[in-house]
């Protein structure tokens, strides 16, 4: 787990990310997990421009860490020179492609954990929601009722999944030697998952074609990586941000995307983004968490629809016909002062909080930008200390500023050697980024 920060404003953008690195082991029944604090997740991706990039969730890609990933680009790349940050983020996704360093079993590992993750956390699905909609009060249920009712419930859930967009490298289908691939790896990894669940010709059918839905759409798993890069581009004179969720491959072609896009212009002035753990950046910024916030929308809707349903009840004692009428009316009625009321509260914390704080930051220096970034990244590292929560956040907070004029400069920075001690280390680096 991690804290990840970038602010931005006209002056340039400023980065800080902290040092935690949480493993987690699956032995047989039992889990453990053991965080260590001396991670890297921040570095300058390009050495002749200045950009910087940053990674969150998991510290490795295809069984390589990032570190080295990165490393091997800006050893190969460092000297291109692209007109806008965008290309920088879609050349190093290019390079995720052809890397020599990310072998073929090492990204069809990846993948197929994935569909694993994925099957396991759809078997804990099918039983909840079975347990749920257990139609059959009256008789026993045997094999042929589940594998009915799974049918249809996988059919539900692929056209969920098709209201998500397609990641962009396979917007225009999969090969027939990828399909082939993924019809391997699902009925090799299904039974294990799966046990004797009950699954039809037809079930089977639709898990396969669930499966492909997952691995060519905006689909996070459990081990994404998030990987923000920020900075100029060539052409450019103002700051700009992109995140990208990486997630596995299908063949050689990762499954990445563009999570957000984010650019200081004439209606953006300044910016200030959260990753990983976000809770404190919301509650600094907006006076409440993401989470309390979406809780509060969800129970006022819900309250609002409940109480609407209570009038009509008492209505339809004196007349079933105008209770009929009243029904649907109640609902919009209900629907619309739930609206009206979560406005109200967005309204409010913008006036109260976001208001009080984006203005300065839009004028901040670039040193104070870099201060922020740091203060807000140790204020979640402070929750996780006094709280009964896993210090998930912890260990230095590596800060990085950028601007067009002075490049990518390191304002904090840790080092697992000493400086004095390693002059040659400290020289090769030296001699890289000029």
């Amino acid at each position: 787990m991690t804290a990840e920060v970038a602010i931005m404003n006209r002056q340039g953008v400023a980065l800080a990310a902290d040092s935690a690195l949480t493993i987690t082991v699956q032995q047989g029944a039992g889990r453990w997990r053991k965080i260590f604090i001396s991670a890297e997740k921040l570095f300058q991706l390009n050495t002749a421009m200045p950009i910087g990039i940053m990674i969150y969730g998991s510290a490795q890609v295809a069984g390589m860490p990032w570190e080295t990933v990165i490393k091997e680009y800006r050893k190969a790349n460092g000297g291109k020179v692209f007109p806008r940050l965008k290309d920088y983020a879609e050349d190093f996704l290019k390079f995720l492609e052809r890397s020599r360093a990310l072998a073929k079993d090492g990204r069809e590992r990846e993948t197929r954990a994935l569909i694993g993750s994925y099957l396991v956390s759809l078997l804990e699905v099918l039983k909840q929601k079975f347990a749920e909609e257990n139609p059959s009060k009256t008789r026993k249920i045997n094999e042929r009722d589940i594998a009915r009712w799974t049918e249809t419930f996988l059919k539900e859930r692929i056209s969920e999944i098709r209201t998500r967009p397609h990641i962009p490298a396979f917007a225009a289908g999969t090969s027939k030697s990828r399909q082939r691939w993924i019809t391997r790896s699902v009925n090799q990894i299904t039974p294990a998952v799966l046990g004797k669940w009950p699954l039809s010709r037809l079930g089977k059918r639709r898990l396969h074609t669930l499966i492909k839905e997952v691995l060519t759409r905006c689909v996070n798993g459990p081990t994404f990586s998030g990987v923000a890069v920020a900075g100029f581009g060539e052409s450019e004179y103002l700051p700009s941000l992109v995140n990208l969720i990486v997630d596995g491959f299908l063949g050689t072609q990762p499954r990445a995307f563009t999570s957000s896009e984010m650019t200081i212009g004439i209606n953006s002035e300044a910016c200030v983004s959260p990753f990983a753990q976000e809770d404190m950046v919301w509650l600094f910024m907006e006076g409440l968490t993401k989470n309390l916030r979406d809780a509060m929308n969800i129970s006022a809707k819900q309250v609002l629809h409940i109480e609407a349903n209570k009038i009509v009840e008492l209505v339809e004692k004196d007349s079933a016909r105008i209770a009929k009428k009243l029904g649907k009316k109640a609902e919009e009625i209900a629907e619309e002062l739930a609206d009206q009321l979560i406005s109200a509260w967005q309204d409010l914390r913008k006036t109260e909080h976001v208001d009080q704080i984006m203005p300065i930051v839009s004028s901040l220096p670039k040193d104070d930008l870099g201060s922020m970034a740091e203060d807000l990244v140790s204020l979640t590292r402070f929750r996780r200390r006094v709280s009964r929560e896993e210090e998930t956040v912890g260990g230095p907070i590596d800060v990085a500023i950028i601007t067009k004029g002075d490049g990518f400069v390191w304002m904090r920075r840790k080092h697992y050697f000493d400086p004095a001690l390693n002059p040659r280390a400290i020289t090769k680096y030296t001699r890289e980024v000029q």
